[in-house]
């Protein structure tokens, strides 16, 4: 779907150049570099209105790839109690299904967790934590807000490039077991063995990992 940047870049392209945009706007050059290239916020109401009038483009669809509502509608909304409780239902019918599916969610990830093994949820795509359980807290010694702000890149000792193609097997079904090395909090590094598995809920796809500590070389030497 095309952005405000690219939307704005092929109008101007069509009518003239970078700079004789900015001068007409009576801005910098370097700002509508910005803005095409998606760097710098959406323009004000006014300055979108002169972008419409210089380009010759309908307003309505300006403000739409800006995803704007100018302000002058917005107070014509608020005068009109009608308008506004028609558009308030609308919008609640349309995000109804998706607040059922956030629980749906909320529940099954709930009893995955239940579970006494070390698990962690993870998003297969940016290997960030999204949940943990008990378990995982007294293992890693993080408490739960720190683990969610964690990716598995920073628990796991190999290079990240490692760990995204052994993220990406799991995903595919292609291996489940792994032997890794996890650094937990306190900075000590425990030989782990991780079982993952793919699964979906709803439109959501995550891997769950349960993790077994091994005992180390030296533990079994003793033994």
């Amino acid at each position: 779907m095309e952005n405000f940047g690219e939307f704005l870049k092929n109008l101007r392209k069509e009518k003239m150049t970078q700079r004789e945009l900015a001068e007409r706007l009576e801005v910098g050059y370097p700002y509508i570099s910005k803005l095409e290239n998606n760097k710098e916020k959406t323009p004000s109401d006014l300055l979108l209105y002169k972008i419409a009038a210089i380009l010759e483009v309908d307003k309505a669809e300006l403000f739409k790839k800006a995803n704007r509502v100018p302000k002058d509608v917005q107070g014509l909304l608020l005068e009109n109690d009608f308008v506004l409780d028609t558009l308030m239902k609308d919008i609640e019918k349309k995000e109804a299904p998706r607040k059922i599916r956030g629980h749906k969610e909320k529940i099954a990830i709930t009893n995955i967790l239940r579970t006494p093994n070390i698990t962690l949820l993870i998003n297969p795509a940016t290997g960030e934590i999204v949940e943990a359980n008990e378990s995982a807290v007294d293992f890693y010694k993080y408490s739960l807000k720190e683990l969610r702000r964690k990716r598995i890149i920073d628990l796991n000792i190999l290079p990240e490039a490692i760990v995204k193609e052994k993220m990406h097997k799991a995903a595919l079904l292609n291996q489940n077991f792994f032997d890794f090395q996890h650094r937990i909090k306190s900075g000590e590094v425990k030989e782990v063995q991780v079982f993952s598995t793919p699964f979906s809920i709803g439109l959501e796809k995550y891997l769950c990992s349960t993790i077994i500590p091994q005992e180390s070389e030296s533990k079994k030497n003793i033994g």
